[in-house]
């Protein structure tokens, strides 16, 4: 009889074991996916590109840094206008807008254009692509 007692009192003993195990298995759980999903947030957020690119007038467009910190080696190539070249600009500051020109052709309705630029001169160049946007009148 005490040894079935005994073999009980281990019984629950290891249940009891089992289900804080579990608990805190769960715990772990929901902290490692709420880390996961803030590390995602966070690349997101870098990945993000940093600049608006506007119409300014008339054949100016207007980019601007939109990051909190500068950019380097900075270059636009808007594709399919004629007799426009990469615009470059070794640095952009935080906030600052830097203007441009493209001028506006009648047999080409949308201009892909890619933005160049590194986080630290010298370092590997990121791109973003986007459509020039239209101009106001």
């Amino acid at each position: 009889m005490w040894v079935a007692a005994g073999s009980l009192l281990v019984a629950v003993v290891a249940i009891v074991a089992a289900g804080l195990s579990a608990w805190y298995a769960r715990g772990q759980r929901d902290e490692a996916r709420k880390a996961r999903e803030l590390l995602v947030q966070e690349r997101d957020a870098r990945a993000a590109a940093p600049w608006v690119l506007l119409h300014f007038q008339n054949d100016a467009f207007a980019l601007t840094n939109t990051w909190m910190h500068p950019l380097f080696e900075v270059r636009i190539r808007a594709h399919g206008v004629p007799f426009v070249g990469d615009i470059a600009w070794p640095r952009i500051d935080p906030s600052a807008t830097e203007t441009f020109l493209i001028p506006e052709l009648e047999v080409v309705r949308k201009v892909n254009v890619e933005v160049w630029w590194s986080d630290v001169p010298g370092a590997e160049q990121r791109r973003w692509m986007t459509v020039l946007p239209a101009r106001v009148r």
